[in-house]
């Protein structure tokens, strides 16, 4: 009677899981082994094809689209033509650059830009003599360019123009910067950060993960996990450029919430299955239950996650749905690694998941019972007698870590975001020092025909720089 109802249980509450408990259960082999070959083959897959695809990620995205700045930009440029510069080259000479050698060197450099692919047009102060161009030393003077195409476009095309030019041309020296390359060094930056981030960050989650869990072979599943739902985000994020604007923050949110909530559902998985194990359940029954119990409790929380995550597809703005795809696709893939990948792996680990505690020497006890911490039982205990109380002190924690949010100044990306040894940040701070005014400041308005003479006078702007 008692087996009866465990099995009728057992196939009522797979519901979701049932393929992969069954596969668990009768042919445990053969799902174990296509289960892990199919993950590393299509983790390493997806972080090449990932990474690969940072480059089309995009830095803007603060505008909301339809706004009154993006419908006039695309006016002007229509009608007259008409952009910033994309490229701006800051062209330093240890003595006046009007001079013979020098302007004939800043020429060439212009004619080389004006001719190179992908330039729409180039001027300087060389070959418009307008004093906006001209430091106030004059030992520099600019090279501005439009470039033609996108955004991700245009930043390949400031990168081959600066790889061409080099840093030096006869007695000139140059500097890059302007959005392009702006763009191109904020796409490397986060590249470098991602890779940074990722061999900091998994390394110290293994550790801490061994230190809870008291085995390498534990601490390991969920920040396996965690590589697979970051690997399978960026891949997601590159086949999302191909239909929209995607914001370079996407990358950051795959990482950031790759780990944490990776690492979170990873655990629940493993946690589970230790319980089991320590009551002598078959191995096989003992991944079923894991997956049936912890598996419906990721479910749960991922969709919960995912209704919550949707909300932000509904503003305007390229970031705000660039990282509301970010997250949406980490939530789906830490989910599907922690109930496909991980109990696979606990098939081909078996009761081995207890072992190689590296930090055994340096304990006190032994290996506890892996199905219960008594420190935290008692926690839980006194948090479900009074709730009241601990949700309060949890609101005040809460409000207390926040208040470094009051004081934060929320901005566009832009060279300022820069480190200081970056050279698009380097020339436009020079510029922006020994110039009278930084094509990057610069304010573009169109008035209507038939505009009075005496309006066109420019006037001081006041209550900041443009």
């Amino acid at each position: 009677m008692h087996r009866r109802h465990s099995v009728h249980d057992t196939a009522a509450a797979r519901g979701a899981f049932r393929l992969l408990g069954a596969a668990v259960r009768w042919r445990p082999w053969h799902t174990v082994r296509l289960t892990l070959a199919a993950c590393v083959l299509g983790t390493l897959a997806m972080g090449l094809f990932g990474t690969g695809g940072l480059d089309r990620l995009s830095i803007t995205g603060a505008v909301p689209y339809g706004s009154a700045a993006t419908r006039d930009s695309a006016a002007l440029g229509k009608r007259y033509g008409f952009s910033a510069p994309e490229l701006v080259l800051l062209l330093s000479a240890a003595s006046d650059v009007r001079s013979p050698q020098v302007a004939a060197a800043s020429r060439a450099v212009e004619e080389n830009v004006r001719r190179a692919p992908g330039v729409r047009a180039a001027s300087s102060y060389w070959s418009t003599n307008d004093p906006a161009l001209l430091s106030r030393n004059t030992r520099s003077a600019l090279v501005t360019a439009n470039l033609t195409g996108d955004e991700s476009h245009r930043a390949k095309t400031a990168q081959r123009l600066v790889a061409a030019l080099g840093e030096h041309r006869g007695p000139v020296t140059i500097t890059p910067t302007g959005t392009a390359w702006t763009h191109a060094e904020t796409l490397d930056a986060n590249r470098a950060d991602l890779i940074r981030a990722e061999l900091i960050s998994a390394p110290a989650c293994a550790l801490i993960l061994l230190f809870v869990f008291r085995s390498l072979v534990a601490a390991l599943l969920p920040v396996v996990s965690a590589l697979i739902a970051t690997a399978g985000t960026l891949a997601f994020l590159r086949l999302l450029t191909s239909f929209m604007e995607v914001s370079v923050y996407a990358s950051n949110i795959a990482t950031a919430l790759g780990l944490g909530l990776a690492v979170d559902y990873g655990i629940l998985v493993v946690s589970r299955f230790r319980e089991e194990s320590v009551a002598a359940v078959p191995l096989q029954e003992a991944i079923e239950r894991s997956v049936r119990t912890a598996g419906r409790t990721i479910v749960v929380s991922a969709s919960i996650v995912l209704a919550s995550l949707s909300a932000l597809l509904l503003f305007p703005f390229v970031f705000m749905r660039s990282a509301a795809w970010a997250a949406i696709a980490v939530v789906v893939f830490s989910a599907a690694a922690s109930v496909i990948v991980i109990p696979a792996l606990l098939a081909l680990l078996g009761r081995s998941i207890n072992r190689f505690d590296l930090f055994a020497r340096f304990r006190r006890h032994g290996l506890p019972d892996p199905g219960g911490s008594p420190g935290w039982r008692r926690v839980a205990l006194a948090v479900t007698r009074r709730p009241g109380v601990a949700a309060l002190a949890a609101t005040c924690l809460l409000a207390v870590l926040s208040l470094p949010a009051w004081h934060v100044a929320l901005g566009p990306t832009g060279v300022d975001d820069l480190p200081q040894h970056s050279k698009s940040r380097t020339a436009a701070v020079m510029i922006r020092q020994d110039f009278a005014s930084a094509p990057e400041r610069d304010l573009t308005a169109g008035l209507p025909k038939g505009t009075s003479q005496s309006c066109c006078q420019a006037a001081p702007v006041t209550g900041g720089e443009a």
